[in-house]
């Protein structure tokens, strides 16, 4: 007997996001704007009650965008900050993929080099942060 595979299709509907522009070209961002709407999410430009998910480059975008509110915004627990690769590996893997592997969070270290100016600083962070979680996505239990 032949076996039958059920094919599950990528949905964003239960999905509400703000996308914060900055350090990717408008193109890509906006080919991924456009198939996260295609997919059923809803796009908005503020953070309001509905929204489940801002999605951004990095830490310094979202500060950038919500200023002293940033840190207030990680802690709601309703709310996944998450990096645009979240969306791109679930449009890749043709359904959602779990936000933790993909979180933007506040580091101290992240925090000091955006407040210094230290670009240097900040970028290499940003860098270890991004290796981590690619490694995490293969090995969750890398710490």
């Amino acid at each position: 007997m032949a076996s039958t595979s059920s094919m599950v299709t990528l949905s964003f509907n239960s999905i509400e996001a703000v996308f914060i522009e900055g350090a990717i070209s408008k193109m890509r961002m906006e080919i991924i704007v456009k198939r996260f709407l295609e997919k059923g999410g809803c796009s908005s430009q503020r953070v309001n009650h509905n929204t489940t998910h801002v999605i951004a480059v990095d830490w310094k975008m979202v500060v950038r965008k919500f200023g002293n509110r940033a840190k207030a915004l990680l802690a709601k627990q309703d709310l996944h900050v998450v990096y645009y690769d979240w969306i791109t590996e679930c449009l890749i893997r043709g359904t959602l993929t779990k936000e933790a592997y993909f979180l933007i969070t506040d580091q101290n270290s992240v925090d000091l080099a955006v407040e210094n100016g230290d670009e240097e600083l900040y970028e290499m962070d940003m860098e270890v942060r991004k290796i981590v979680q690619s490694l995490k996505r293969y090995n969750p239990g890398i710490s």
